[in-house]
């Protein structure tokens, strides 16, 4: 949620609506997260908002209050934020701007998280939007809100029709609920509902084609052909001024098994598309990047693995030390002793990653704090023939 908000014109909403009445289909707006996530939303989004549920969250002002009285009719969005989180914040200002655009139509219902519960009611009221919170995130959840910065949007008869709605999406699908009727809204349920099995048989597929994909990696088979992957549209090469030496378009070098492993991967981590974070305890744009590298591993689910890569004026214990602490949720972490990867890729600026996909090519590379980091990694996630669909 790092984008700007913006409605779109009314002929595009006109288009979201035409999208919207398709049987059985989804209806062109993006969630955050793989098949397997949509599968759950697609359940989200068959359910009423539950305003009895809602009670069990403690107002944290007065405009909470009014807008628990004065839903009915409305399009409402709910949103997850913190007060200690400037993305956060920056999002609360665009719902405000929502709010003066249309306040006869529009309720936004911020659930605060965390403990700065004060501050949170103080800087939402001043921007007139409603804030609660809910201190064991059920509530949040159940409507698809299971991170900090996930919005669902609640149509205008009630039903949940976007949860963990991408945020880049959420000019538009404002716009198309606010120019349906009630009566128009639930219409759209029966579409909604035949849509689950829909979501399934993808999440079954995926599932599948995971299994094949393991079967390949066990039997030492290509993931794809090589022609394959000579025909994808990988993204346009990052111009990395020095801060590395630039290898996007060539093998990665054979410099992980140097490593000193701190923190394994769980699962494994062929078949999935890498992202090799450079990074140091004491680096403060690698720490700024960090959170958005792990809301990027969130949304592509089980098709990248984020490997945090230490060795620059660090030692192993001080690293170990700091994961331990507060170490962000990355996929696996090792640390270069012999500083072979540092200095064979000639890493000399940090934050630095490495995207590779599953041939073992760096398809891109740069500074992860750059938007064009995350535009790269949808592009490689998209175009990886090794990847299940």
């Amino acid at each position: 949620m790092r984008c700007t908000l913006s409605l779109m014109t009314a002929s595009a909403a006109g288009l979201a609506l035409g999208l919207a009445a398709q049987p059985a289909q989804d209806d062109g707006f993006r969630r955050e997260g793989n098949v397997e996530r949509r599968a759950e939303l697609a359940l989200v989004e068959t359910t009423a908002l539950d305003a009895e549920k809602l009670a069990g969250i403690e107002e944290l002002n007065d405009e909470w209050t009014q807008a628990m009285g004065d839903l009915d009719g409305r399009v409402v969005i709910v949103a997850r934020w913190a007060a200690s989180d400037a993305g956060s914040i920056r999002n609360l200002t665009g719902f405000a701007r929502f709010i003066r655009r249309s306040p006869d139509d529009l309720t936004v219902l911020a659930i605060h998280e965390g403990e700065e519960t004060d501050r949170a009611g103080r800087l939402a009221g001043r921007l007139g939007v409603a804030v609660g919170h809910d201190p064991s995130g059920e509530i949040a959840r159940s409507l698809g809100l299971d991170e900090l910065g996930d919005i669902t949007m609640i149509d205008r008869a009630g039903n949940v029709r976007f949860a963990d709605l991408r945020a880049n999406e959420m000019g538009s699908a404002l716009s198309a609920l606010l120019a349906e009727t009630p009566e128009s809204a639930a219409r759209d349920l029966a579409r909604r509902e035949a849509f689950v099995a829909v979501a399934d048989a993808a999440k079954e597929n995926a599932a599948n084609a995971r299994k094949e994909i393991a079967q390949k990696i066990e039997a030492g088979e290509p993931l794809a052909s090589d022609d394959d992957y000579a025909k994808a549209s990988w993204p346009s090469h990052n111009n990395v001024r020095g801060a590395a030496k630039d290898v996007q378009g060539e093998a990665l070098m054979e410099g992980l098994a140097n490593t000193d492993w701190l923190r394994m991967p769980e699962g494994a981590l062929e078949g999935r598309v890498w992202v090799l974070d450079f990074w140091a305890t004491w680096c403060g744009p690698c720490h700024a990047a960090a959170p958005g590298i792990v809301q990027q591993r969130a949304r592509h689910g089980g098709k990248i693995a984020v490997i945090g890569v230490s060795g620059s004026g660090d030692t192993q214990a001080e690293v170990d030390s700091f994961l331990t602490r507060r170490g962000p949720a990355y996929d696996a972490f090792t640390h270069d002793t012999q500083r072979t990867l540092w200095d064979g890729l000639e890493v000399r600026a940090i934050p630095h990653v490495f995207i590779v996909s599953t041939d073992g090519v760096v398809r891109w590379q740069g500074n992860p704090n750059s938007p064009r980091f995350y535009d790269a990694l949808a592009e490689v996630v998209q175009a990886d023939p090794g990847l299940p669909d």
